[in-house]
């Protein structure tokens, strides 16, 4: 969500503007999007209803949340909310899936360069 949320963002001068800045109305209800990908899949529905209920009465942000709706909300969406969504960690040193993911690719990269320098050594 997030590349193309800011491709969107960056196609429009007054979402630009806002969200550049981030003290407007609009540039904070824009960056409380990317907060959404933090939810579990089930309460992303109820997260993007609370930021339709925050959003400023602009053109320019009823099209943004009409994209995201397409894109990422609807049941129907090109990406819907289990492909973007966190899941819950089975690693209880982080809540995050994309997190866990990445200390275990880490953990297995080190693992590999230590190998690799023993082969090499000896």
């Amino acid at each position: 969500m997030g590349q193309s949320g800011f491709q969107q963002i960056r196609g429009n001068r007054k979402l630009r503007t806002a969200h550049n800045e981030g003290n407007s109305d609009i540039g904070k209800w824009l960056k409380w999007f990317f907060g959404l990908q933090y939810l579990q899949p089930k309460e992303e529905s109820d997260g993007f209803a609370e930021l339709m209920s925050k959003a400023p009465q602009e053109d320019c942000c009823t099209a943004f949340a009409d994209y995201i709706v397409e894109s990422y909300v609807a049941k129907d969406a090109h990406f819907p909310p289990q492909l973007w969504a966190a899941q819950s960690s089975l690693d209880p040193r982080s809540n995050n899936a994309v997190e866990s993911f990445h200390s275990y690719y880490n953990a297995l990269l080190e693992l590999m360069i230590d190998a690799y320098a023993s082969y090499k050594a000896g």
